[in-house]
């Protein structure tokens, strides 16, 4: 046999082989082709279903990271936040403290305070409260006298003796009848 006939024989002896084919006849390397195409058309479609998942996946991905950075910078702005709040809770517990100290101290010179009126015999007759009642009735007391006060200056113009008042009573009496 030629040399290419031996070659074209070992070709096929070893497509045979890799094929696992039994029988060597034509219809037998056929079917073994077409098993071949099958299964590389099979690969194929694996492959596309492969990419179009791992697709699928880099797009999860990529959302799942930007969530991820979202989700990151809204903790940062609630650490921040939490500082401000904690830095003002601090601030407002020390103006509470200051306070308290203050309601103490005041209390302290309240009640000595106090103590020192009650030394010196101050009555609540003189106190602001008191002084603001005592003014109130004085001004009620003085719109009473007011009336009282314009018929006590009609008896102004009468003389200080009694002879004297009869003597005026009896001339102006005389004056209305010369005037009737």
């Amino acid at each position: 046999m030629s040399q290419s006939g031996t070659v074209s024989i070992r070709t096929l002896a070893n497509t045979a082989l890799l094929l696992k084919l039994r029988d060597c006849r034509t219809v037998s390397y056929m079917f073994a082709l077409q098993d071949e195409t099958y299964s590389i058309l099979q690969a194929t479609e694996t492959e596309f279903e492969l990419k179009h998942n791992l697709e699928q996946i880099n797009r999860n991905i990529a959302t799942i990271s930007s969530q991820n950075d979202r989700l990151k910078s809204a903790t940062d702005s609630v650490n921040e936040e939490k500082v401000d709040v904690l830095n003002s809770l601090s601030t407002k517990v020390q103006g509470k403290d200051f306070l308290f100290r203050k309601a103490a101290d005041y209390s302290r010179l309240l009640h000595e305070t106090e103590c020192d009126l009650k030394e010196r015999s101050v009555t609540d007759d003189i106190m602001y409260s008191q002084l603001v009642k005592q003014y109130m009735e004085l001004n009620e007391l003085q719109e009473e006298l007011l009336p009282l006060t314009a018929q006590l200056n009609a008896y102004h113009s009468l003389p200080p003796d009694i002879s004297l008042t009869r003597l005026k009573i009896e001339e102006l009496r005389r004056e209305l009848v010369s005037y009737e």
